[in-house]
């Protein structure tokens, strides 16, 4: 009876794991297709209607330090239920929405649920399971929540747009946040050795640099990487994380740790977080424009044709998971990052007659099995390297860096392809921003380099 309850617990535990991986990367790839419609029904001007994401992607930036540390402070289980309590509501304040100001709150508050549940997810599994392949199949969970998360949102966001309306889009967001609300009691309390001290200073500087550097960083392409505005940003977000670094040198409990943030451990894993996140996020931007503006597809098909992405990538989180105990995390990471960069080099041609298998089948399933074996070890390796009392703050840095990294990516990208494309052929910009895509993640091999041989547990 005893095992029979502690193995439903485990599976409980798992599957708020991935519950939680998948509401993040749903919520930020749902809305995509349906930007045209809430455009035309709440009339929101051309430049307001990129705030739809922006808000979304600048909140969620900002706060996942201090989400982090707040998780560490407190325990995972109060700020997953913080967090999907908030998202739930939020989501389903979106049926009220009818002007453009409206909307763009329901995405900050999505925003801020969002922020709370993914460090704290990374640290209820680090805190849950200790023994090394349990670990491994917490963090299988965490890997394969967000795979399907990204793939089920683009599928949805066109589908729900036509039966529905974009409300619904929004909305259904709520569906997940409310059953890993119901679920949030698996997630473990604060440990009792914790420091409940909050450095609340820390957390406002921290909030505010990454707010600042994410909104100079999505705002650039519009406003020009050397244009004063995008420049006055840059170097506020620099003050204020200056500031924040000094402060953090003084303060008896510190949001950030330098000390450990300086590990190889920890530091490596969200370099390479970084690096491979900024590759893809742009690269498969590009590919959905180039399925839709290139070969014609709905956005219901491009949708589907993302869903092999999602098949090999938890396939790969599979594989991953029994590979790293014989190789090791370095082997398996720096592998998978090989793998990926020659799968967005396949994608780099964007032939505009090419038979669908060898233009988007074969990089599609080369690039998931690269992302899916990279994906699993890192959370591990880096949480792994720390006392359970900063598993929260490492949670949040690794969310933090794959947030920055990929909102850079993405920026660096689109000016890439804007400055290629000089006439009404978008595709050169393509091709030249999926070759740079490449580039990134091929910087990500070079790094996972310097990862341990050896996961270490302290």
């Amino acid at each position: 009876m005893l095992r029979a309850t502690q193995t439903t617990a485990v599976r409980t535990s798992l599957v708020l794991a991935g519950l939680s991986q998948f509401l993040v990367t749903f919520d930020a790839s749902v809305t995509n297709v349906a930007l045209r419609a809430i455009r035309d029904d709440v009339h929101f001007s051309p430049q307001g209607l990129s705030w739809v994401v922006n808000a979304y992607a600048i909140v969620f930036g900002g706060l996942l330090l201090l989400s982090g540390r707040l998780s560490d402070r407190f325990g995972a289980r109060s700020l997953l239920r913080f967090g999907f309590a908030l998202f739930t509501i939020a989501s389903l304040a979106a049926y009220l929405c009818s002007e453009p100001w409206q909307v763009i709150a329901v995405r900050i508050l999505q925003g801020v649920g969002a922020a709370a549940v993914a460090p704290a997810a990374i640290t209820s599994v680090a805190l849950t399971f200790r023994e090394p392949t349990e670990r491994a199949k917490g963090f299988a969970a965490i890997a394969i929540g967000a795979s399907l998360g990204g793939a089920v949102g683009v599928v949805l966001s066109g589908v729900l747009t036509d039966a529905f309306g974009w409300r619904t889009v929004i909305a259904c967001g709520a569906l997940v946040s409310a059953a890993g609300l119901a679920l949030s009691f698996a997630a473990p309390g604060p440990i009792a050795s914790a420091d409940r001290r909050t450095d609340w200073a820390g957390g406002v500087l921290a909030t505010s640099g990454l707010t600042v550097l994410t909104y100079g960083i999505v705002t650039a392409t519009d406003n020009g990487w050397g244009s004063v505005r995008t420049l006055v940003w840059f170097a506020l977000a620099v003050v204020l994380l200056g500031a924040f670094v000094a402060a953090e040198r003084r303060t008896a409990v510190p949001l950030v740790d330098f000390r450990v943030l300086g590990r190889r451990d920890v530091l490596v894993p969200c370099l390479v977080f970084a690096f491979i996140v900024a590759g893809q996020f742009g690269a498969f931007y590009f590919v959905s424009l180039y399925l839709q503006m290139g070969l014609g597809y709905s956005a219901t098909k491009t949708g589907l044709v993302f869903l092999p992405f999602c098949f090999g990538t938890i396939a790969a989180v599979q594989i991953a998971s029994r590979l790293v105990p014989r190789f090791g995390a370095r082997r398996v990471v720096a592998g998978g990052a090989a793998l990926a960069t020659v799968g967005f080099l396949l994608f780099a041609p964007l032939p505009t007659d090419g038979p669908f298998i060898t233009a988007i089948l074969i990089p599609s399933l080369v690039t998931s099995v690269g992302i899916g074996m990279v994906f699993l070890p890192l959370p591990n390796v880096a949480t792994a390297a720390v006392a359970p009392s900063a598993a929260g703050m490492v949670s949040g840095l690794l969310n933090t860096f794959r947030q920055v990294g990929g909102a850079l990516g993405l920026a660096i990208l689109v000016t890439v392809s804007a400055a290629v494309n000089t006439g009404a052929d978008v595709l050169p910009g393509y091709r030249s921003a999926l070759f740079v895509s490449a580039g990134l993640v091929g910087a990500a091999f070079v790094i996972a380099l310097l990862l341990p041989a050896k996961v270490r547990t302290d």
